[in-house]
C-alpha cells in the first residue's frame, strides 16, 4: 500500500499497522489492473499489491527451496506459494506464532502484534488457511524463533529468502541463514526502505556493503539482492 506522503507521521504510521484496511486498498487496486495473478486474498496481510506480485513472480522462476521469515498470517508466503505452484518450488515459513508470547512481547519491534484487537493468529489457524487455499503440499510452516530454527536447518540450500520478521533483528536473521543459502540465491528484505522502519534500511545497506553485492529489485518497500 502506497502511503501518501503528505500525510502526518502518526497518521502513516497508524495506517501500517491496519492490515485489513491495507488488504481491502490493495484488493481494489489489484482489481482496478490487470495482473497475472488475481492479488485478492482473503488473507490478512500488510503487503502492497506490487510486493504481492512481484513475491509471486520471484517464487515462479524458482524450482528450489524458498524460506520466508515472518508468517503473521500467511499473506507473503501464501503469493510465494501460489508462484511455487507454477515453478514446483516449496516454501518453509518460519513464525513464533504463539510460542513465547512474553519473549515477543519482550523483544518487540513496534508493531505490538500482541495488542491489537486481532493479534497474530496460532499456527493451526494459518495451516488451515492455506489449507483452504489448495496449498498444503507447497507450504511447511515451522513454529519457532528464525536464528534457533537455522542452527539444526537440514532441509537444503535455499534458493530464495525472504526476510519479514522481526525489524531490529535482520542482520542477525539475515547472517544466520547465510550458510544455508544456495550461491546464486536471492535475498529480499521487506521494509527495506520505510522510514518507521530505519533499522532495516540499515541493516540492508550493511549487507550489501559487507557482501559486495548489487540490489536486483526496488519495489515498494522490498530491496532485493542476489549472492554470487
Amino acid at each position: 500500500m502506497n502511503i501518501p506522503k503528505y500525510l502526518p507521521y502518526k497518521v502513516k504510521s497508524w495506517v501500517r499497522k491496519q492490515p485489513l484496511l491495507i488488504n481491502t486498498v490493495n484488493t481494489l487496486d489489484g482489481i482496478l489492473h490487470h495482473r497475472e495473478l488475481s492479488m485478492y486474498t482473503d488473507i490478512v496481510t500488510m503487503i502492497s499489491t506490487t510486493e504481492r506480485e512481484y513475491l509471486y513472480k520471484l517464487a515462479k522462476d524458482t524450482q528450489g527451496i524458498i524460506l520466508c521469515i515472518g508468517t503473521y498470517a500467511g499473506g507473503s508466503t501464501y503469493f510465494l506459494g501460489k508462484g511455487a505452484e507454477k515453478s514446483g518450488a516449496h516454501i518453509y515459513s518460519i513464525d513464533p506464532f504463539h510460542l513465547d508470547i512474553e519473549r515477543q512481547i519482550r523483544e518487540d519491534d513496534g508493531m505490538n502484534y500482541w495488542k491489537r484487537k486481532e493479534p497474530k493468529p496460532p499456527k493451526k489457524e494459518v495451516e488451515e488457511t492455506f489449507k483452504k487455499h489448495g496449498l498444503e503440499d507447497k507450504v511447511t510452516l515451522i513454529e519457532g524463533f528464525s536464528t534457533e530454527i537455522a542452527e539444526k536447518w537440514n532441509y537444503g540450500k535455499i534458493s530464495i529468502l525472504f526476510i519479514d520478521g522481526n525489524h531490529k533483528q535482520v542482520f542477525q536473521d539475515f547472517y544466520a541463514w547465510k550458510k544455508h543459502l544456495a550461491p546464486d540465491a536471492i535475498v529480499a528484505f521487506h521494509d527495506s526502505n520505510d522510514p518507521e522502519f530505519p533499522d532495516v534500511k540499515k541493516a540492508v545497506e550493511d549487507i550489501i556493503n559487507r557482501e559486495k553485492v548489487k540490489i536486483i529489485g526496488k519495489v515498494d518497500s522490498i530491496t532485493a539482492i542476489k549472492l554470487s
